[in-house]
């Protein structure tokens, strides 16, 4: 049985279909199955919470390409050629992958306005990935083209309608977060990297969801410790700012030792978006659930509405049953306006 048929075998789909009204703290697993087997990852409805929660099926294969050992051939290619052509390996894993969720929609498991979200980083993400060196407006140019082409061979076998390219924002967020630090990034570089999400998202039909997910580990798993969540915002929106289209989500990066407020407040800048879903990386691995929850009501008294995912890089097989409690307790005891 191939990958995406064991993660949907276990889900109680229609249960977390979307409905006609939109969830209050929607669901989002932006790595996909991260760490765990997929053959043990069946989250039921009770574990992830209310009707209508989980709104995007995540590919799971795909994740396997991130790795700097199957990046590595690519990116020396076009160290060797910058105007070669060459292929990640994502869109053929990743159709396979659809090819089991069309199934569960014919066979009525599956609702038909939940998507398929692919996540791909972005240039500058594998560039710093595998340790490069430099960082040239040529290799980026490069790997612009190739995500690109990758975007384009997906949409062979996938409608846009029914698709969600996730970018993964990881290099770029820890760039931000060091600013005035990183005294090795070139002063133009931040400029070059707002072009390069420009050059990718137009990459992404209009009919098409286009997400950000941003993060603060490193190419070891290690994690950034921001004052606050300032600069990841300053980066969300500027990203936003320079591309033509908005988002239909961002997922944002919760340190794990962070229940305060102040984290949160820069957050209360997306409400210039309404229409747009803001995710918070807010359970860990290892988390109680009164840690989860500490963050998610520290949250709260910024953001009258938000969605809610594994940290990045956590098993979300190990952090389902504190997610679906904190998701239990939420919606008691949380006051949002409608």
């Amino acid at each position: 049985m191939c990958m995406a048929c064991e993660l949907l075998q276990g889900i109680d789909i229609e249960a977390l279909s979307p409905s006609e009204g939109l969830p209050r703290n929607p669901v989002h697993f932006p790595d996909g199955t991260g760490a765990a087997d997929v053959a043990d990852f069946h989250p039921s409805a009770d574990e992830v919470g209310a009707a209508g929660r989980l709104r995007r099926v995540p590919a799971l294969r795909s994740n396997q390409h991130w790795r700097a050992e199957a990046l590595r051939p690519v990116w020396q290619a076009l160290v060797a050629d910058p105007t070669a052509t060459h292929s990640l390996g994502l869109s053929k894993s990743a159709i396979d992958d659809f090819q089991s969720v069309q199934r569960a929609k014919r066979e009525g498991r599956l609702g038909a306005a939940t998507r398929f979200v692919v996540a791909i980083p972005t240039p500058y993400s594998i560039i710093a990935g595998l340790d490069a060196a430099s960082c040239s407006s040529a290799l980026l140019a490069a790997l612009e083209r190739v995500i690109a082409t990758e975007i384009a061979e997906l949409l062979k076998a996938v409608p846009p309608e029914e698709l969600t390219i996730q970018f993964d924002v990881c290099a770029e967020t820890r760039l931000w977060e060091s600013r005035g630090k990183d005294l090795g990034a070139p002063r133009e570089l931040p400029e070059r990297l707002l072009e390069s999400a420009v050059k990718i998202a137009d990459a992404v039909p209009t009919e098409a969801e286009l997400g950000w997910h941003f993060c603060h580990r490193g190419p070891q798993g290690e994690a950034a410790a921001p004052h606050d969540a300032a600069q990841v915002t300053r980066l969300a929106g500027a990203i936003i700012a320079s591309t033509d289209r908005q988002p239909a989500f961002v997922d944002i990066p919760v340190p794990a030792t962070r229940d305060d407020a102040d984290y949160f407040t820069p957050l209360a800048n997306f409400a210039l978006w309404p229409s747009m879903d803001v995710y918070l990386a807010l359970v860990h691995a290892g988390d109680e659930v009164e840690a989860a929850w500490r963050r998610f009501y520290a949250a709260s008294t910024v953001l009258s509405r938000f969605g809610v995912s594994p940290a990045c890089g956590s098993d979300p097989q190990a952090v389902l049953p504190v997610l679906g409690q904190l998701l239990a307790r939420a919606a008691p005891d949380v006051p949002f306006d409608d």
